[in-house]
């Protein structure tokens, strides 16, 4: 350590850390002057410009200052409008251009650094301050950048020209940010038939409540999300039902089966659909144990199977089959459905086959022969 060392102010010192510890003390304004301009680190310069209040001073260092985080501090503190102009359309780095347009509240600048900034994030940024309809359909129609035509699509009310957005604009995810604000569902109707892309068409389909379209759409678009999109607003069960029935796709039966309510169609789809997840959605919608039983018994899926005894174990909770007042009869008259093959098992009959082979405190399927452990009351039986 020099002899100039000893002397120096602390705010000045290699240490950073010792550097902004004794700017955070200070309150002299005259010296933090000193520390923005000679410090050796932007950061204890950012944080004395912080502690300045004279605004001639700040606009000084705002405008001329060679750290453009310093700058950025500068104008952050900055109230006078002509100088925050200055600093918007003229300073070189973005970010502090955009923390000038952040305090601007001319919207007539405004629209002129909108049109005119090179950079898209400064642009994007005054957009989000702008009111005038006007001018955000000027920028939301002609920005060359996508996400400035986003944001200012966003801001738009006027229904015909979201309508030429959400049907002409070449990039995809501003016409979706047209198509969330349109109302008109002949025009939502055109776009789900017709934009190229399958997320705006689907979103289009969303905001769509006209069933015939709905039903159209549903059973002729070429894309199994868009089918499904449909089917999830359709409210039709003749038309679920087709759909249910004969789409190609297995999810967008899936879809339809899970909005049907006719057991007999449920049960008829359970039993004969090619999909295993269609056949399970169609059991969830079934209500009554004896017929999933039936199915079960013919169910070539061991996932579906299993999932279908838990619907009927949820549905009957246990088949009473009460055989006598005594408690022993009503033991002995329990029953639950085989967890295996639907079969039901009877406590008496299924203990008797169980201890026959061995088995203590077991009950035994007579068709299939597996065991389970058994939960017993007077009025219920669970196997596990």
């Amino acid at each position: 350590m020099g002899l100039f060392d000893l002397f120096k102010p602390a705010w000045i010192s290699n240490d950073k850390q010792k550097a902004l510890q004794t700017v955070e003390k200070m309150t002299d304004q005259t010296k933090l002057v000193r520390v923005v301009q000679e410090a050796l680190h932007y950061d204890v310069r950012k944080t004395a410009v912080k502690k300045l209040t004279d605004q001639n001073i700040l606009a000084d260092i705002a405008k001329k200052d060679e750290n453009e985080y310093v700058r950025r501090s500068a104008v952050e503190k900055l109230t006078d409008q002509n100088v925050l102009v200055d600093i918007a359309k003229k300073d070189e780095n973005e970010y502090v251009r955009r923390s000038a347009v952040e305090k601007l509240t001319d919207q007539n600048v405004l629209a002129e650094i909108a049109k005119k900034d090179e950079n898209e994030n400064v642009r994007r940024t005054v957009v989000e301050k702008l009111t005038n309809p006007n001018v955000l359909a000027d920028i939301a129609q002609n920005d060359k950048h996508e996400n400035v035509r986003s944001v200012a699509v966003k801001k738009l009310t006027d229904q015909n020209i979201l309508d030429e957005i959400a049907k002409k604009d070449e990039n995809e995810n501003v016409r979706r940010t047209a198509v969330e604000k349109l109302t008109n569902p002949n025009v939502l109707a055109e776009i789900a038939k017709n934009d190229k892309h399958e997320y705006v068409r689907r979103d289009a389909v969303k905001k769509l409540t006209d069933q015939n379209m709905l039903a159209d759409i549903a059973k002729n678009d070429k894309h199994k999300d868009i089918r499904s999109a449909a089917v999830e607003k359709l409210i039709d069960q003749n038309i679920l039902t087709e759909i249910a029935k004969k789409d190609e796709n297995e999810y967008v039966r899936r879809v339809a089966v899970a909005q049907l309510t006719d057991q007999n169609i449920l049960a008829e789809i359970a039993k004969k659909d090619k999909g295993e997840h269609v056949r399970a959605v169609a059991i969830n919608g079934l209500t009554d144990p004896n017929v999933i039983a039936d199915i079960v018994k013919k169910e070539i899926s061991e996932e579906v199977r299993e999932f279908a005894i838990k619907k009927i174990t949820k549905l009957s909770g246990g088949i009473s089959i009460m055989s006598g007042s005594s408690l022993k009869d009503a033991l002995m008259g329990q029953a639950a459905y085989c967890l295996k093959c639907g079969t039901v098992i009877t406590f008496k009959e299924g203990a008797t086959l169980a201890m026959n082979r061995g088995y203590s405190n077991k009950v035994m399927c007579k068709k299939c022969n597996s065991v389970f452990s058994v939960i017993l009351t007077p009025s219920s039986m669970t196997l596990s």
